[in-house]
């Protein structure tokens, strides 16, 4: 699954993100493509689940990058 995000300039190509929900790990993405208009994530199968469920059900969240 590749995601579209907000530009951040702490991250660049490869880097590598542990990715939560509630405070709790649900996988990985890394930085595919990083440009001053988006970041481009390929997220893991684990996180795919999660991630499915919040576009399937159109449940609102955000992406903080710290």
């Amino acid at each position: 699954m590749i995601l579209k995000i907000p530009p951040n300039a702490n991250m660049e190509e490869g880097s590598i993100i542990a990715l939560t929900k509630n405070d709790i790990f649900i996988g990985y993405a890394e930085v595919i493509m990083s440009t001053n208009e988006a970041l481009m994530l390929s997220v893991d199968n684990k996180a795919i689940k999660t991630f499915n469920e919040l576009f399937g059900e159109q449940i609102p969240f955000t992406i903080d990058l710290f």
